[in-house]
């Protein structure tokens, strides 16, 4: 998701969502509530492990997903869903 996208979605400039994104500003919890819904997560999930730094594999992942539409990323999510539930069967 771009962050024109996103600021659509929340109600808020792009320029807002950048600056958040590079820590310039901070925002409302009227508007953290509103970047996490429009990112289908709640306000919760928006902050859990913020400090924690993301495992390598998942950087990469991120990264490789990122020049993705969000067609192909919604269906790689699916095949790693999918995945990640055969595995837990065994």
């Amino acid at each position: 998701m771009t962050q024109e996208d996103l600021a659509a979605k929340a109600g808020i400039t792009w320029h807002f969502v950048s600056s958040i994104e590079r820590g310039i500003k901070t925002g409302t919890l009227e508007t953290l509530a509103a970047l996490a819904a429009a990112l289908d997560v709640t306000l919760s999930e928006l902050f859990l492990e913020i400090d924690r730094p993301l495992p390598r594999e998942l950087k990469r992942l991120t990264t490789a997903l990122a020049g993705l539409s969000p067609e192909m990323q919604r269906a790689v999510l699916r095949i790693v869903e999918d995945a990640l539930y055969l595995v837990t069967l065994k």
